[in-house]
């Protein structure tokens, strides 16, 4: 997906193309009436445009690493036990309109997405966690044996969260490895 964002009579106008496509964006098939119309913005062309470029894959893969964070056991509630997740999360752009409603473009930057939703997974993974062990009385060196629980439980905390907040759609949320420090 292409998204052209120019000015026009004083307004912001968006432009989408839809791929596959192959079209070229040329202003040298009319150089006269550019360098004409040029004079007039003191050699400058009025049709410049923001071009941003939106991957519509079904699937982006990410993968994330939560660094080791402090649990209490319930058998054990002195002494925390150190926990580090790591696992991937899928997802995919849907509505193309409602991301760049969300995002507005301007200062739009993969870095400070990719960071935005890390940030994100990691505050939900750890909540997750502690709240598991407490909830449920696991002693946290069996936090493991409940992978497939812990993982539903976010993948459905993250998928809402990441639809209102970012406009993504979340498709899988996989735990590869809860790693306790014994």
């Amino acid at each position: 997906m292409a998204i052209f964002v120019y000015s026009q009579y004083g307004g912001i106008v968006q432009e989408f193309i839809e791929g596959p496509c192959d079209v070229i964006l040329n202003t040298d098939n009319l150089p006269v009436l550019s360098e004409v119309i040029g004079l007039a913005y003191d050699g400058g062309s009025p049709f410049q445009a923001a071009v941003y470029f939106i991957n519509l894959a079904r699937i982006i893969q990410v993968k994330f690493g939560v660094p080791f964070f402090d649990v209490y056991d319930s058998h054990c509630a002195s002494s925390p036990v150190s926990i580090a997740v790591r696992g991937t999360i899928g997802f995919c752009i849907s509505d193309y309109r409602e991301f760049i409603k969300l995002h507005r473009l301007n200062s739009f930057t993969l870095e400070d997405f990719q960071r935005q939703i890390r940030d994100v997974v990691v505050r939900y993974v750890k909540d997750t966690i502690i709240k598991t062990a407490a909830t449920n009385n696991i002693p946290v060196i069996q936090m493991e044996a409940k992978i497939t629980e812990i993982n539903d439980i976010l993948e459905q905390k993250i998928s809402t969260r990441l639809q209102e907040d970012f406009g993504v759609t979340v498709s899988k949320v996989d735990i590869g490895a809860i790693e306790v420090i014994k």
